[in-house]
């Protein structure tokens, strides 16, 4: 007996002491004893299983995330002939890390073509009905987004003997600029030396000329291949404010915990005590209401953003809160995509 509370003793005296230097609330999760109110209890969330008389939720790609490497790993963009291209990171591993899988949408919400590039070397440029393949020798172009051809196509190089003057190039890139339906550059370091190409699309022919510069130099945007592409959605949006297109009908608080915001950049982080439960929200596709539920749901407001509504999920007591963005896509054509997290995005269509 006296051996037993030889150890026993010790072990209260320890469990007083963590009692009084750490706070109770790190010990227990307060309850809320209120119910749900019944008008949000058949509201579910979104996802494959969401039962609708009006919508239908379909899955539409699970991408692989790897860290911060692929922060915005889906994207969407508008094409020709009323298309919306959805673009995925196809990573598997190492040897897909840099490759690509597209989808071509059509006006009824439909996907009427896909595309899975391989990386080879060359780089993937879309301007309207053009893909434009490049790398540091050698590039072509298909017409894949206007008619689904992936036929390999010529550009006409100018100058790959280098034999024009710096006055003759000059000429040709203004002339090319002030009357061509598309022109960029790309630079390349080949073999030591620095080249600069200008591509140009003119009289329904694409070309490229071949310079030889003196040092390497980065594109400006404004002249790059990507002005023409305007990305219109990206999944793994980051600030937790609530989207312009989105509404917060009710917030239903289930539990009060500790959880942990991380700050990131060598800062550390730093803990609250909130509110976890039940978001109710709604957004419009195709000018009818769609509620929808999201769990595990902390809101706060401070001060230093004018108490603008901020959104997490915390998935458990003591975790770090993730930043979360109910952020949706609504086409011109009635159908809309949705993507909560950066590694899904769903597509809604009318029934």
């Amino acid at each position: 007996m006296k051996k037993m509370l030889l150890w026993i003793i010790p072990l209260v005296v320890i469990v007083i002491l963590i009692i009084i230097f750490k706070p109770f609330k790190e010990f227990f999760i307060e309850r809320n004893k209120e119910p749900l109110p019944k008008e949000y209890a058949a509201i579910q969330p979104i996802d494959e299983q969401y039962a609708s008389p009006d919508f239908k939720v379909s899955l539409l790609y699970t991408v692989q995330v790897s860290g911060a490497a692929s922060p915005n790993p889906i994207r969407i963009f508008p094409s020709v002939n009323h298309q919306l291209i959805v673009y995925c990171d196809a990573q598997k591993d190492e040897d897909t890390k840099a490759d690509y899988q597209y989808y071509k949408f059509n006006e009824k919400g439909i996907v009427a073509d896909s595309l899975y590039i391989k990386y080879d070397g060359y780089w993937a440029e879309f301007i309207d009905d053009f893909i434009m393949y490049t790398k540091e020798e050698g590039e072509y172009y298909t017409t894949w987004p206007s008619n689904g051809d992936i036929t390999k196509k010529i550009i006409h190089a100018v100058n790959a003997d280098f034999h024009l003057s710096e006055k003759e190039m000059n000429e040709l890139i203004s002339e090319a600029i002030s009357d061509s339906r598309y022109y960029f550059y790309k630079f390349y370091v080949v073999q030591g030396t620095y080249i600069r190409k200008f591509f140009w699309y003119k009289d329904e022919k694409w070309r490229v000329l071949y310079q030889k510069v003196s040092a390497y130099d980065d594109v400006p945007d404004e002249l790059s291949a990507g002005r023409y592409r305007k990305i219109v959605f990206s999944s793994g949006e980051s600030d937790p404010y609530l989207p312009d297109n989105v509404e917060l009908l009710y917030y239903y608080p289930e539990e009060k915990m500790n959880y942990a915001h991380i700050i990131g950049g060598g800062q550390g982080g730093f803990k609250v005590y909130n509110w976890r439960g039940k978001g109710f929200f709604r957004t419009h596709v195709a000018g009818k209401k769609l509620d929808f539920r999201v769990d595990k749901l902390a809101t706060e407001k401070e001060r230093f953003d004018n108490y603008k509504l901020r959104l997490y999920t915390v998935s458990e007591r003591n975790s770090s809160a993730d930043n979360f963005r109910p952020a949706f896509y609504h086409s011109a054509y009635g159908y809309s995509f949705y993507s909560p997290v950066r590694d899904k995005i769903y597509l809604i269509t009318k029934k």
